[in-house]
């Protein structure tokens, strides 16, 4: 993955209020929480302690729940509680706060900052996902292969006749035989919004894209 950039990892519907969302990311397990106000939280899916799974632990008073130690974390991946030393401890937990990631919901996606640098600019997006006056649905199809030959294939019109010579490439309509009109189609999958040139009828585009 190219460091330092916003990632569309997952759909808001996904991360439900009081339960824990488990997912693999950039080669890393995260888990996803949000709070009772709204704020959606990522941290690394092991506890500090002893490297137990988060995900399989729950949810106290909008902080995570280790299921081994019963250790606490709140939505920022900061150690809040380690029940060994006592709601009264005034001991520092800090060697015990989690790695987290800094998100933000955009359209109905969560966005992920991978690297090490703080952000320095806001996830960039199609304007079309935030017009209330659109609408739209998702799907979720796994692909085996590294992220950058999805993007190159939904890319490639010109594969479409002979690969998909039977459905979505029939007639030759893809080949270039002179001038031809393109329009837009929209096309959104979890949890990256597709935006490609198809053959067809001239389209009028949607606002601000």
């Amino acid at each position: 993955m190219i460091p330092n950039q916003w990632y569309a990892i997952t759909s808001s519907s996904s991360v439900k209020p009081g339960k824990l969302t488990g997912l693999k990311r950039f080669g890393r397990n995260l888990v996803l929480y949000r709070s009772r106000t709204g704020e959606i939280g990522c941290v690394t899916d092991l506890c500090a302690h002893r490297g137990a799974s988060l995900t399989k632990g729950c949810m106290a008073d909008d902080h995570i729940k280790c299921p081994f130690h019963g250790i606490e974390y709140d939505i920022k991946g900061k150690c809040v509680y380690v029940p060994s030393e006592g709601r009264a401890s005034k001991d520092d937990f800090s060697r015990f706060d989690l790695k987290s990631y800094e998100t933000r919901e955009i359209g109905g996606i969560v966005f992920v900052w991978y690297g090490d640098r703080t952000p320095d600019h806001e996830p960039d997006y199609f304007d079309v996902i935030t017009d209330r006056s659109y609408t739209y649905d998702e799907i979720m199809d796994e692909w085996g292969v590294h992220y950058s030959r999805v993007i190159e294939n939904q890319l490639d019109v010109s594969h479409l006749a002979f690969v998909h010579r039977t459905t979505i490439g029939r007639g030759n309509r893809c080949l270039v035989n002179g001038r031809r009109l393109y329009g837009l189609t929209i096309i959104r999958c979890r949890p990256v919004l597709i935006m490609k040139w198809i053959p067809g009828k001239r389209r009028s585009l949607p606002r601000n894209v």
